[in-house]
């Protein structure tokens, strides 16, 4: 009798848990569903707000322009640099480009040297 007992038993706990393993089962696909739902949703929204949200500011003020280096042929006078170069283009047509890359380089430098007189370059 005890062994017809404890086969009842030990049935009775198998459909048991079998049954309430298939629930389970069903729960968890159910939940697991709605977690990857909520997943793809809040990753959408992130790569949304991320494509929409403005560039990040720099730490250094835009509206200051950038400063030239006093000594580059940047700084020098525009009515002087225009001249240089209307000059540089005659001798390119006239000469090539070779001896009018020369005339700009001994312009710079003299220039150069210039501002070296100055104090203004070291």
């Amino acid at each position: 009798m005890t062994s017809y007992r404890l086969g009842i038993v030990s049935l009775t706990v198998f459909a048991l848990f079998s049954f309430i393993d298939r629930g389970m089962a069903y729960d968890m696909n159910t939940l697991d569903r709605h977690l990857d739902t909520q997943r793809w949703n809040r990753l959408q929204d992130h790569q949304n707000s991320q494509r929409t949200k403005p560039a990040p500011r720099k730490n250094t003020p835009t509206n200051r322009k950038a400063s030239k280096p006093a000594c580059s042929a940047d700084s020098m006078p525009p009515a002087e640099r225009r001249r240089m170069e209307a000059q540089a283009r005659r001798i390119m047509q006239r000469e090539g480009q070779a001896a009018a890359v020369a005339y700009a380089r001994k312009q710079g430098m003299a220039y150069h040297q210039k501002l070296k007189k100055q104090g203004i370059c070291p």
